[in-house]
């Protein structure tokens, strides 16, 4: 009995070490994240342990039942088929075995597992039981799946900004070309390694040596280093490649690797440029506008004194004073185009009809080109309205007619097509000329390049007609290629056409000045000379001052006149500034204003009352047609 009672005694100590070890080993498969599972084959069985049962969602009296359809059965059913094959193959073949595939729990939920399994077999290899462990990856896969996602993302974003990266192993001279530099410079799609040697005469260009020395600067100074070089592609296209890095040290303060990133900026570098281009044109502009601005002024002395002279002369000398007048006549339209170019050209803006423009030159073409040259016109049946210059548009299209036919001297076709929408109207210019190369089309805006040869071309032409389009609020843009011909593009806003005005008729005309007094305001004491003349022969008696202060004061002494003739732009008081002060002290006088770059000052809100404008150099006829016009309205 007391022997009975100790071994009873024992087998149950033994039970309790057996739930303490299984309960122990319980708690740490929790720790780990670990469960465990036995298929037993000869019954066909599965136990499962509590945190396998997690694992796979399973209630504990689903997995005690030891169905074993019920792994099965919670394998995701796109990766059953593949789990299941395999586990049969590890089985027949008594190998271990390892996957990780997806289980669905019963409320519909997916999670990622990581099973291994290995066979135990008797001695005479009957396969007694199967033992698995399983763990929940679902996390891992989260993270890896996002690590992916944001790696795809900096892969496309480094695609899109042309980003790439490389290393230098300065021991063993080799250059580790990263996937996206390796596409920026198509060499193919995935990384490679090139020497150093090799990299530099392959896909430097312009002077590589240049690029050691720099290379070799940052390994001596360690740290950062940045700098800019040309490089060439496998397909033969230069880049500008942007070059941001740092060199690592040992611990002798050696360098030992260097690792940058590579950006392409040839666009950024083509719009430096561009810009560049801008700011030359418009610095030349502003010189242009000052100087045009005194070349004016004489023009109007040399052309004015000329008219004078034709007046009185006896006939001894009128073919050299009509040639002088003709040359006066020529150098204005030179100066005009300095003016345009410049943006300080006196213009009228208004709403037209683009098509008609296009009409119009289109007669005058007839009389300017030879007739090798066919002319062909394409005019849109959409409205083509825009507010610019008609005379300036005129030119425009004057001059790239002209570059045409310059540009086929054997004959060719000449078109200028116009085409709509509602936000541009657009004209081409096309020739089937010897076309341009890339040199000449970078430089084909600047002012004073020519082609031509020596005295056949000012250079001006086509800067003009920059100014003029880029003034009107468009764009031009040039297509060409050596023996391809040439296409200007010219894009204008489009406005919406002006309603059809009333127009008044034109006052009757009458004789010249009766004794009228005017007062003529010009600092230029020579144009002052010359334009009291003009109006003095045509009859009218003539005041002059020397600047506003003058002006104001003769006023101040009690002089009084019917009209002033005024120069805008004069030194301490401008034209439009005497006008101010005259009206203030109660002087509401009609004016006639004259200047040779205006623009900025004929403002469209400026309150000029009864005046007309009068651009230098003028005729004696169109200063006293303004005059005989204003005095008329004033009568």
């Amino acid at each position: 009995m007391n022997e009975g009672s100790g071994t009873q005694e024992g087998m149950g100590g033994l039970e309790e070490q057996l739930r303490e070890r299984t309960a122990l080993l319980t708690h740490a498969q929790q720790i780990a994240g670990v469960g465990s599972w036995v298929w037993y084959p000869h019954d066909n069985r599965n136990e499962w342990s509590p945190y396998a049962r997690r694992i796979f969602g399973f209630s504990d009296d689903a997995a005690e039942s030891g169905d074993p359809n019920l792994f099965f059965n919670a394998i995701h059913p796109d990766d059953r088929d593949e789990i299941v094959r395999h586990a049969w193959e590890s089985f027949a073949t008594g190998s271990r075995s390892s996957a990780e595939y997806r289980v669905v729990h019963p409320d519909g939920s997916t999670r990622w597992v990581r099973a291994q399994a290995e066979v135990e077999c008797a001695a005479d290899g009957d396969p007694l039981r199967v033992v698995g462990v399983v763990m929940d990856v679902t996390d891992r896969r989260r993270t890896e799946l996002d690590l992916r996602e944001k790696a795809r993302f900096l892969e496309r974003a480094h695609e899109v900004a042309r980003l790439g990266s490389f290393s230098v192993d300065i021991a063993r001279r080799q250059v580790h070309i990263a996937r996206e530099t390796a596409r920026l410079l198509g060499i193919g799609s995935e990384p490679v390694e090139r020497g150093i040697a090799e990299f530099r005469s392959q896909f430097v260009v312009d002077e590589p040596e240049q690029w050691a020395a720099q290379m070799e600067i940052a390994y001596r100074g360690g740290g950062p280093f940045s700098f800019e070089h040309r490089l060439r592609c496998v397909s033969g296209e230069t880049i500008w490649a942007r070059l941001h890095g740092s060199v690592e040290l040992d611990e002798f303060g050696l360098p030992v690797r260097a690792v940058a990133i590579i950006q392409d900026v040839t666009e950024q570098r083509l719009l430096e440029e561009q810009f560049r281009q801008v700011q030359k044109l418009e610095a030349v502009g502003q010189l242009a506008s000052g100087v045009a601005h005194d070349f004016n002024n004489l023009l109007l002395v040399i052309g004015g004194n000329a008219q004078l002279a034709l007046a009185t002369d006896d006939g001894a000398a009128r073919t050299e004073l009509t040639e002088i007048l003709r040359a006066a006549g020529r150098a204005g339209e030179l100066v005009r185009q300095l003016l345009a170019f410049s943006r300080a050209d006196v213009c009228e803006p208004g709403a037209l009809d683009l098509n008609c423009v296009v009409e119009s030159v289109r007669r005058m073409l007839d009389r300017l080109l030879v007739e090798n040259i066919e002319i062909r016109t394409e005019l849109t049946d959409d409205d083509a309205t825009v507010f610019a210059d008609g005379g300036q548009l005129e030119q425009v299209l004057l001059n790239l007619a002209v570059n045409a036919r310059d540009a086929m001297p054997d004959g060719g076709r000449l078109s200028i097509v116009t085409d709509a929408d509602a936000e541009s109207v657009t004209v081409r210019v096309s020739d089937t000329g010897v076309g341009m190369d890339e040199h000449t089309r970078e430089r084909v805006f600047d002012p004073f390049f020519t082609t031509k040869p020596k005295g056949e071309g000012t250079g001006l032409g086509l800067s003009t007609v920059y100014g003029i389009v880029t003034k009107a609020g468009g764009r031009i843009t040039v297509a060409s290629a050596p023996g391809l011909g040439t296409t200007f593009t010219i894009t204008l806003p489009h406005v919406a056409a002006e309603e059809e005005r009333e127009i008044a008729p034109a006052p009757a005309a009458v004789d010249d000045g009766n004794g009228q007094r005017i007062l003529l305001v010009e600092d230029d004491a020579m144009v002052r000379n010359v334009a009291a003349g003009m109006l003095g022969r045509a009859g009218y008696e003539i005041a002059t001052a020397e600047n506003g202060e003058d002006a104001l004061r003769l006023f101040d002494e009690g002089n009084e006149y019917d009209l002033i003739v005024s120069d805008l732009i004069m030194p301490r008081m401008t034209g439009l500034q005497l006008t101010a002060a005259l009206r203030a002290r109660g002087h509401e006088l009609p004016t006639v204003y004259t200047s040779g770059y205006a623009e900025a000052e004929l403002a469209p809100d400026t309150e000029l009352g009864e005046s007309r404008f009068v651009a230098k150099p003028f005729s004696g006829e169109e200063v006293t047609a303004a005059v005989r016009d204003l005095l008329q309205r004033a009568a």
